[in-house]
C-alpha cells in the first residue's frame, strides 16, 4: 500500500487527497547577504540543492528561472544539515521550509529571506488510492489530519 505526503493539488480519480498543511518556503543564505536583490546581482549564483525530484530544488529553479538566471552553479547534497552546512560556510544559498529552518536552525550563522507567494506557499497533501482506505494504519494516519 503506496501513500505519500505531496504538495496539493493533485488530480486523479483514483486518488483521494487530505490537506495536511500549509508551509512557507523561504530562500536562506549566508548571514552576510543583505537581501534577495543582493542575492541575484551576484556574478556567479551558487546553489546547493537536493538531488533532481526535491520540490525545493523545482520551486528554487522555477525562481531563478524567473529572474533570467539560467547559468548557476549547482552542489547537490542530500541532508538537511549539509544545505545548512554549506550555506553557513558561505558557499551559496537553498530554498527550504520556514518551519525547519526557524525551529532547528535559528542559532546559526544563516539568514531567512522571505519568498513571494507564487515561490514561497506551499499546500501539502496526504495521497492515498482510494481503495487503500480499509487499512487500519492509514485510518490512524488519517486520523492526525482530520
Amino acid at each position: 500500500m503506496r501513500r505519500s505526503i505531496y504538495t496539493a493539488p493533485v488530480y486523479n480519480e483514483e486518488l483521494k487527497q487530505i490537506h495536511v498543511n500549509d508551509e512557507r518556503i523561504v530562500a536562506v543564505t549566508p548571514i552576510f547577504v543583505k537581501n534577495l536583490e543582493d542575492l541575484l546581482e551576484q556574478p556567479l549564483m551558487k546553489a546547493i540543492v537536493f538531488d533532481q525530484g526535491c520540490f525545493f530544488r523545482a520551486r528554487l529553479e522555477a525562481w531563478l528561472i524567473s529572474h533570467n538566471i539560467m547559468n548557476y552553479h549547482k552542489t547537490v547534497i542530500n541532508s538537511i544539515e549539509g544545505v545548512v552546512n554549506f550555506i553557513e560556510s558561505g558557499i551559496g544559498f537553498s530554498f527550504l521550509p520556514e518551519e525547519i529552518v526557524s525551529t532547528f536552525y535559528s542559532g546559526r550563522k544563516i539568514k531567512t529571506h522571505a519568498l513571494p507567494k507564487e515561490i514561497g506557499a506551499v499546500k501539502n497533501a496526504l495521497i492515498y488510492r482510494k481503495e487503500s482506505v480499509s487499512s487500519p494504519v492509514l485510518k490512524a494516519f488519517i486520523s492526525l489530519f482530520t
